[in-house]
């Protein structure tokens, strides 16, 4: 029977509302530095008041260059951009051989569903005058498409939308076809954008953070791209990669009713952590952190509190739980690999002071209202 593939990220790029580039990222996380700011990327009476995770100082051309990027949407930039501070952080070229061994796979969960939006608009309003050049923005898998054409990613490319637990799922495929020997090398992560299309769904369904209204039970939304390189661990230690940190586990399950709300009996967040455990090898009392999923939603964080209790014990110390979505926001399909990043620096943090001081195992939780559950675990490479 072959053996099973250890798999390592070697690189990342971050596009997030805390700092563009790893050692922005980084050092916003080290001094617990929030992005959530008032919205500015649309006007209306609704949205006074609100804040958001908005990237506001992102310039597409400052990493791309200003050719090619008058067709593409607000959520593609953001994922080219991460693509491309993940390649330069990797401090190598990569040769068309590689690239055509290569492949992606990245999680949203709305894709350019401001495209969508403007192009149907345009298409009732004027249909005689729409911009035909706009409409490969409105498929899902535009975003990650646009990755392989960019950069000759030619092996396979791969879109992942299941809302909350999307990018974390996505990074969950990516390891387990390097884990059974079917890959070598894989770029995966997550991409959403704010936008009025995602802000007013949340907003009339009364699910936003609301001051104005009093409505202190809700979500703060974010933005941003994360994006790794996976690699299969001989590969990576053949041609002298640095790694970051060890991918060990993945589970997922879903535990979807018929109402749009967590599963108070924690069922599929239990199980998917029970799962990423089993397949890691671990033991719950070798987690040293846990990165929740907690995004203001008070039923969401009961749910997770009560999953955590059970599968780690209720004396689990809240110390030892970290919540990236306070200073991000809700990214959607971009948060757990947002949450993989920060979990990352904790890995790497050597700083005896630090709050993340002795950390060597985390496990990322990402657990939706829609009723999936999933959870990553990333460990120091030994």
């Amino acid at each position: 029977m072959k053996s099973e593939s250890r798999v390592v990220i070697t690189t990342m790029g971050v596009v997030s509302p805390i700092g563009i580039g790893k050692e922005e990222f980084f050092r916003a996380i080290e001094r617990n530095q929030s992005g959530i700011k008032p919205i500015t990327l649309f006007e209306s009476e609704d949205v006074k008041g609100i804040e958001a995770g908005e990237i506001t100082e992102f310039k597409a051309e400052d990493y791309l260059g200003k050719r090619g990027l008058r067709n593409l949407d607000r959520s593609t930039r953001l994922l080219l951009s991460a693509t491309k501070l993940a390649m330069e952080e990797s401090g190598r070229e990569f040769t068309e051989e590689e690239l055509e061994e290569t492949g992606t796979i990245i999680g949203t969960g709305f894709g350019g569903v401001h495209s969508i939006g403007t192009f149907d608009r345009d298409s009732l309003e004027n249909p005689n005058y729409v911009n035909p050049t706009f409409f490969p923005n409105t498929v899902i898998n535009a975003p990650a498409s646009q990755i392989s054409i960019k950069y000759g990613i030619k092996k396979f490319n791969m879109t992942v939308s299941n809302l909350f637990t999307a990018s974390t799922d996505a990074i969950g495929i990516a390891y387990n076809r390097i884990k059974s020997g079917k890959d070598k090398v894989i770029f995966t992560g997550g991409v959403e954008e704010l936008c009025e299309e995602i802000f007013f769904g949340y907003y009339y369904n009364n699910l936003l953070l609301d001051k104005k209204k009093d409505r202190n039970d809700g979500i703060v939304l974010g933005e941003g791209a994360v994006v790794f390189l996976l690699e299969e661990l001989e590969h990576a230690k053949n041609r002298g990669a640095n790694i970051l940190a060890e991918i060990t586990g993945y589970g997922t399950c879903c535990d979807a009713g018929l109402e749009y709300n967590y599963n108070k009996e924690a069922v599929g967040a239990v199980q998917a952590m029970r799962m990423a455990l089993e397949s890691s090898n671990v033991k719950p009392e070798e987690v040293d952190l846990i990165s929740m999923s907690s995004n203001g939603k008070r039923a969401g964080e009961d749910m997770e509190n009560r999953a955590i209790s059970e599968v780690f014990g209720s004396d689990f110390a809240e110390e030892r739980k970290e919540k990236v979505k306070k200073l991000t926001g809700e990214c959607i399909g971009a948060s757990g690999a947002m949450q993989i990043a920060a979990a990352i620096y904790a890995l790497q943090e050597k700083k005896e002071a630090s709050r993340y001081s002795g950390i060597n195992t985390v496990i990322i939780n990402s657990f939706g209202c829609n009723g999936m559950n999933s959870s990553l675990i990333v460990r120091k490479n030994s």
